[in-house]
């Protein structure tokens, strides 16, 4: 169905959000109130016992901003129903605003207001000010430009890290930290690598060559977990020359001069 599911989650790194508009009164500024500027905050994923990042815990519609501006250079959705999403890469220094939006889960807005088969959405916004309140001026005969890269993405099982070359999953279940790799142009087999450590000791926990993967072509590993959670692992995605493709925590771990490039057997 051409529909979003309560599994969909928004995947941004602000720890605090800025209400742009809100008929949810467990968040602050609800309608009737009309903020004119980001005073409306709540804590990000979580707030009041309840994670907005699910679309699912949602009631009625919510706008909302990173606050005080983007926080990292990459935003998304993935749902994890239907096993797919949408990346947003972006320069944040620039492009400073950061914007998601919502039309409700358990009492949305009425999908009839736009459409006439039932179908739903969400929004992702970005943008030169913070928030929609805020002016960015240009001064004469000056310019202001950035690149981003927009790209969809599925089976890779949840959504951790994105860059425009790859993104990665990294999730627990059951035991196992499963890993989806995706990547935004194809490589042939044994062309690229993934390499799991510990993110406290550097630790090497696994590694693999991996067969060909591209755009239409995921890839998935498994490894025990060893009581860690995904925040406790560094996982790298690179290329034959050692290039991060992308990564997981790798700014908070371990040199990169660790992730030189490896030789390895198979892409079991």
């Amino acid at each position: 169905a051409n529909t979003v599911s309560q599994e969909l989650h928004f995947v941004f790194s602000a720890r605090t959000m800025s209400v742009h508009s809100t008929g949810d009164c467990r968040l602050p500024g609800c309608w009737p109130s009309v903020p004119t500027g980001p005073d409306y905050r709540f804590a990000w994923p979580e707030y009041g016992g309840v994670l907005y990042a699910r679309l699912g815990n949602w009631r009625q519609w919510l706008g909302f901003f990173e606050y005080p501006q983007a926080t990292a250079n990459f935003v998304g959705v993935y749902d994890r129903t239907a096993d797919e999403g949408v990346v947003r890469v972006f320069p944040a220094h620039i492009a400073r605003g950061s914007k998601g939006f919502g039309l409700g889960w358990s009492q949305p807005i009425d999908p009839q207001t736009w459409t006439d088969d039932g179908s739903t959405y969400v929004e992702l916004h970005g943008g030169v000010a913070p928030t929609f309140w805020d002016w960015a001026t240009l001064a004469g005969g000056s310019a202001l430009s950035w690149s981003e890269t927009w790209y969809p993405l599925s089976g890779v099982g949840w959504l951790s890290a994105a860059t425009a070359d790859g993104a990665l999953g990294v999730r627990a279940a059951d035991g196992m930290l499963e890993i989806g790799v995706h990547a935004t142009a194809p490589h042939p087999p044994g062309a690229t690598a993934l390499v799991v450590r510990d993110r406290a000791s550097g630790d090497l926990i696994a590694q693999w060559s991996l067969p060909a993967v591209g755009p239409g072509a995921p890839v998935v590993r498994s490894v025990a977990d060893g009581g860690r959670s995904p925040d406790q692992v560094c996982v790298v995605f690179y290329d034959a020359q050692g290039r991060a493709l992308a990564a997981h925590h790798l700014s908070d771990c371990i040199p990169l001069r660790l992730y030189a490039p490896v030789t390895l057997r198979n892409s079991d």
